[in-house]
């Protein structure tokens, strides 16, 4: 159901600086045609949740070959504390079997 998790602090993405938004992007494959895939991107201070935001997948997918799927979120606040973590994560709702290769992440970042 959950894949494997990028995790990051804000001072390993930014050293002088805060993160404005964030792009994902990613090669799929899968057999069937629906896929209810989500893309997390979490921000966590300690054990404390300060943003969870789940971007679904609104593109079409064919079945049975390679599709590229991108996403994008800008944070509503910029992330400025460097010791909180970010954590991105595809969640796999219903369970289905699918193929993902070159997951890419690009921070968009400021400087202060």
């Amino acid at each position: 159901e959950y894949g494997p998790v990028f995790t990051k602090k804000v001072k390993d993405i930014v050293e002088n600086g805060f993160i404005k938004s964030v792009k994902l992007s990613s090669g799929i494959y899968q057999s069937d045609t629906v896929i209810n895939m989500i893309a997390v991107i979490e921000i966590k201070d300690g054990d404390k949740v300060l943003s969870w935001e789940g971007l679904v997948n609104k593109q079409v997918l064919e079945p049975n070959q390679w599709n590229s799927i991108n996403y994008q979120y800008t944070f509503m606040q910029s992330v400025t504390n460097k010791d909180t973590k970010v954590n991105i994560y595809l969640w796999n709702k219903d369970k289905q079997k699918f193929y993902i290769d070159d997951f890419r992440i690009v921070f968009i970042t400021g400087s202060e």
